[in-house]
């Protein structure tokens, strides 16, 4: 199953973030947004995240939470 990511690189790989998210793209994250201070989102399968998480440009990886809340139409419990 598909998680939604966040991505944080180090400082100094800003310079290269355009390369890196295509480098993320080649290990199979489907990259949403590219962000200039340092941070990619996107999709990828559970399993690729730890090789990504190893990676030597990335300082942290986070995995969205979803939350879903019901309708004002519904039923309070």
């Amino acid at each position: 199953m598909k998680k939604s990511i966040v991505i944080t690189l180090y400082q100094e790989n800003l310079d290269n973030i355009k390369t890196f998210s295509e480098k993320l793209t080649g290990e199979g994250l489907e990259v949403t947004n590219v962000f200039e201070f340092g941070v990619i989102t996107g999709l990828t399968e559970e399993n690729n995240i730890e090789k990504i998480e190893k990676l030597p440009e990335v300082e942290s990886v986070t995995i969205e939470k979803i939350v879903q809340l019901p309708s004002p139409d519904d039923d309070i419990q």
